[in-house]
């Protein structure tokens, strides 16, 4: 999963994003940005192949952290517009390289990291993560999931909130203990209803404060062992060391139509509060968040609702965060914001909905949360 900086809704690159699809962009396929001064465009040749050379030779003015995007299609376009339109960007690209002024933007709106890929990873191996879950919008066989999650019981699945501020469809379908999204024989799907779906009653978009989502599956998963929990504490601790794992699904490239067929991870470094306070003054609580990532090195766009995880003895992960948000992806003083899982606060404050306090009950019973010392 290659965290370049792909952005959601359109909007400049210099926000904070949630790391997940935009569903009222879903059914185009990419998370595409619309430049403030072109505007839409019809893409009349492979737009991949464009993307990808786009942004290659952006990069190779202004290095790996640089991003360049193109713009969605729009029927009533021509292939002139659409020829200006690349013009302009590699004009913009050689104009900032010769020292003329950057191009800048005003939004100053978080990005969750709802469908991309993670930066700097490589494929997983076979049931290396069998908790691991892709919810899907349409069908098995589409296989482009708009987010990630993580099986915490045999019938409880643990995912982030903002995954489904947009979303505009009764039901979803969730891939469970898939490696390779395309492998029918691989997992379980089940299919629920965003009514058995229940959203932390704290959760805040924008400022993704809370940012945790639990799905009551109905029926259990067999034979697929869930993720272990990092045990609940009053004071959580500030990571400010070690190296911890982040996994999901998303394109390889910014702009890109499709992620990978499998399953991709990455490891990244414990950055400690201040890195991302300083980052995300806003949003970013100590305490309640986790900082980690570093320059290509990161979770992105896709991973939303994904873990973050720390190796435990015998090949087995504690999982201690949920993939939130970031400005951009790999960006260097960027790290990515985590929804802490151990804080105590984070689960007897979901009591106080009527869904979460059942839920909560649920996991309580089953031992899945351990309480603080």
């Amino acid at each position: 999963m290659e965290r370049d900086g792909g952005l959601l809704r359109s909007k400049p690159h210099h926000i904070l994003r949630p790391r997940g699809t935009s569903h009222t962009q879903h059914h185009l396929r990419g998370k595409r940005r619309v430049s403030p001064m072109i505007g839409p465009l019809r893409w009349p040749i492979g737009r991949e192949k464009i993307t990808r050379f786009l942004a290659e030779t952006y990069r190779s003015v202004h290095g790996s952290r640089s991003q360049c995007t193109c713009p969605s299609p729009a029927p009533r376009r021509t292939i002139i517009t659409h020829a200006v339109c690349l013009a302009t960007i590699f004009a913009l690209s050689t104009g900032q390289a010769a020292g003329a002024m950057p191009v800048t933007t005003t939004s100053a709106t978080y990005q969750p990291r709802r469908s991309a890929a993670i930066v700097g990873g490589s494929q997983a191996g076979t049931n290396r993560y069998p908790f691991m879950a892709a919810l899907l919008e349409g069908t098995e066989h589409d296989n482009q999931p708009f987010c990630g999650g993580t099986l915490v019981s045999p019938s409880i699945l643990m995912t982030a909130a903002h995954c489904f501020t947009d979303l505009q469809q009764d039901s979803i379908k969730i891939a469970v203990g898939r490696t390779a999204l395309s492998n029918p024989r691989q997992g379980q799907i089940r299919s629920v209803s965003l009514t058995h779906v229940v959203i932390h009653p704290g959760f805040v978009p924008k400022t993704f404060a809370f940012d945790l989502a639990l799905i009551d599956l109905g029926s259990p998963v067999k034979g697929i062992t869930p993720v272990r929990l990092a045990p609940l504490t009053s004071r959580p601790a500030d990571r400010a060391s070690g190296t911890a794992v982040v996994i999901g699904w998303g394109t390889t490239v910014d702009g890109g139509e499709r992620g990978p067929d499998r399953l991709r991870e990455v490891k990244v470094p414990l950055q400690g509060n201040s890195a991302c306070t300083k980052a995300y003054p806003k949003s970013y609580r100590a305490g309640r968040n986790i900082c980690a990532g570093a320059v290509n090195r990161d979770s992105c766009q896709g991973d939303s609702g994904g873990p973050l995880l720390t190796a435990a003895p015998k090949g087995t992960w504690v999982q201690i965060g949920i993939v939130s948000y970031g400005d951009g992806c790999g960006r260097a003083g960027k790290p990515g914001a985590y929804t802490a899982v151990d804080p105590s606060s984070l689960w007897t404050t979901l009591a106080k909905s009527p869904q979460g306090r059942r839920i909560l009950t649920l996991l309580t019973q089953k031992r899945i949360l351990n309480p603080p010392p």
